[in-house]
Parts: structure tokens; C-alpha cells; sequence
């Protein structure tokens, strides 16, 4: 299985631009949560990610910003490894 975080620093090496990945804790004390918010250089988007560790919250905003790569087509979907668990928008789903 791939790594998304991974996937998005590779698409940002090629186009000589380096991701900021900025973490926070959030939520009571008992019940730790982290806010991860990704950003790229020359892009207005923020990826946001959320979870109970770091490791998640960062992975999950990093396949925020992913999604909105293939969304404005700056990425072609089918360069995203399917085990990554990006789905396309297009695609119906079975559930």
C-alpha cells in the first residue's frame, strides 16, 4: 500500500514547490484530536485533515489537497495509485 503524504510530495518535487503540513491539537484534553492543514505554494487551497494522531490528520489532509488536484485537473486520476483510497467523484459507488 502507498503512501499519500508520499504521493503529494513527489507531485510537488516535480514542480519544484514544497508542501507545509501544519499541525494542531484540538478537543478536550481526554479526547485528543489533531487538525492537520496542508498547504502548496501558489495554490489558494488549504487540504484539512482531521484524527485522533498525527500520522492520520496528515494523511488525511494530504488526500484533501490530492482530491483537489484531480478535481481542477492538475492531476489525471488514473496517475493516483487506487490503493491510496482516493476516489473519483465520477465514478458511482457501490454501497
Amino acid at each position: 500500500m502507498g503512501d499519500i503524504k508520499s504521493f503529494l510530495h513527489q507531485y510537488c518535487q516535480k514542480n519544484k514547490k514544497e508542501p507545509s503540513f501544519e499541525i494542531r491539537p484540538t478537543g478536550p484534553k481526554h479526547r485528543q484530536r489533531f487538525l492537520c492543514e496542508v498547504r502548496v505554494a501558489e495554490f489558494d487551497y488549504v487540504g484539512v485533515g482531521n484524527s485522533t494522531n498525527k500520522k492520520d490528520a496528515q494523511a488525511n489532509a494530504a488526500r484533501d489537497f490530492v482530491s483537489y488536484l484531480v478535481r481542477k485537473a492538475l492531476v489525471n486520476p488514473t496517475d493516483v495509485p487506487a490503493d491510496l483510497g482516493l476516489t473519483g467523484g465520477s465514478e458511482p459507488s457501490n454501497g
